[in-house]
């Protein structure tokens, strides 16, 4: 269920420890360093900013990170996997030419710098039975969430993409809880087989993230005839397609902007949804002050 109380925001100043490919499409890149030595992370699938520096920083550690800021571009992306034991977080990266997030994560090497923010997730879901609902952009935080789950919890997953070369080799636990589903472009085929999941399944909480334009219709599914409600369903769209990802962002951004200026308290969920156009009215429980939570398609 979606975490009550906004986490206090704070940055930390990484180094690059490692890059490895995880496949065509994957990179994971690992931070470290003593900048990472206080970081905090909370949640199932936790939430991190990342700023990406426009040209390589090589400023000292005792930078201003306000200056470092303002020259980087910021995306948000799901921790991997945090060891505090050794300060290092590992965040995957999928690879597109058109982001500019992507791009900096295939050429990344050991000694870069960058800023990263705290990282705060949902808390765990008390639901047994859990279905899971992504594409590649969202299987980050599907594998994050899935360690992070009580043992009691009996889960599925359905992974959406285009065309089986998509597919990537699953890590446990994912990997035999996993259906791949190829859609292509059409929004209608994913629906159809979350129904069918759905009934053979019945599960008690829904979370789904991917592209926006595909969650949208899955959204009018969920929260119409299958009866899933904002406190049994989270929903977010990662990316849209055939938009960059500093257009999709800024349209949330402006969405969020002016849903504030209104006076309107938004929700945690509602915050989410702006990434799906207007937030569902079912999601309006639990008011939180407005904040960025979207994630961003690299």
């Amino acid at each position: 269920m979606p975490s009550t109380t906004p986490p206090r925001f704070l940055m930390y100043l990484a180094e690059v420890i490692a890059a490895r490919a995880l496949g065509p499409r994957f990179i994971r890149i690992t931070f470290g360093g003593a900048g990472l030595r206080d970081f905090v992370c909370s949640g199932i699938a936790p939430k991190i900013k990342v700023w990406l520096p426009h040209t390589e920083l090589t400023r000292p550690v005792t930078a201003a990170l306000d200056e470092i800021r303002a020259n980087s571009v910021m995306r948000t992306y799901t921790v991997r996997e945090h060891r505090p034991e050794c300060s290092e977080v590992d965040i995957d990266f999928v690879i597109h030419a058109d982001g500019p997030a992507g791009r900096w994560a295939a050429t990344a090497t050991p000694g870069q710098l960058l800023l990263l923010s705290n990282a705060a997730g949902s808390a765990a879901a008390s639901a047994e039975r859990m279905l899971f609902i992504g594409d590649p952009s969202s299987l980050p935080a599907i594998m994050t969430a899935l360690r992070a789950l009580p043992r009691q919890a009996t889960v599925r997953v359905l992974l959406r993409v285009d065309d089986a070369h998509e597919r990537c080799e699953l890590e446990d636990p994912a990997s035999g809880l996993t259906e791949w589903i190829t859609t292509g472009t059409d929004p209608a085929a994913l629906t159809a087989a979350v129904r069918t999941e759905v009934s053979r399944f019945a599960p008690h909480y829904v979370w789904a993230a991917g592209e926006a334009g595909t969650l949208k219709s899955l959204r009018r599914y969920l929260r119409g005839e299958a009866g899933f409600t904002a406190a049994s369903s989270q929903i977010v769209g990662y990316w849209r397609r055939d938009t960059p990802a500093d257009i999709y962002d800024s349209e949330i951004i402006a969405r969020a902007q002016t849903l504030a200026q209104s006076g309107r308290t938004l929700s945690r969920q509602e915050i989410d949804e702006l990434s799906l156009g207007e937030p569902d009215p079912a999601s309006a429980a639990d008011p939180t002050p407005l904040s960025t939570t979207t994630q961003s398609h690299p």
